[in-house]
């Protein structure tokens, strides 16, 4: 098989990438030399950018779509996840900062709680 056109006969399975073709003979090769993402498991992406859908709980990541606030956790439903923040309770004050929760309690005595959970570095 071959492609006719304004650049002559050129072989169906060797066409250039610059005319638009893989320059490849098998799919294997085409992915190779365009640069792409091999078939199936892969090892060698190393970013992921234009995702238009959340990923799902079964690919990794939490079907939410939301940007989370500051002090937000995600929950299990049993179906998937909730984003949601902690409720203060009597003598309890929670505090929501970015990438931290403080828990502070009081009350019962003269001494007074406090907890502070910080996600990354300190």
């Amino acid at each position: 098989m071959s492609f006719t056109g304004f650049l002559g006969t050129i072989p169906a399975a060797l066409l250039p990438i610059t005319s638009g073709g893989t320059g490849a003979t098998t799919a294997s090769g085409a992915r190779l030399n365009l640069g792409a993402a091999a078939s199936g498991a892969n090892s060698d992406i190393t970013s992921l950018s234009g995702l238009t859908t959340p990923l799902s709980i079964s690919q990794g990541g939490t079907g939410l779509s939301t940007t989370p606030v500051n002090g937000a956790l995600d929950i299990g439903n049993g179906t998937g996840f909730t984003r949601t923040t902690l409720t203060a309770g009597s003598g309890v004050t929670i505090t929501n900062g970015a990438g931290s929760i403080t828990i502070s309690a009081s009350g019962g005595s003269s001494a007074s709680q406090s907890f502070s959970y910080f996600v990354g570095q300190l």
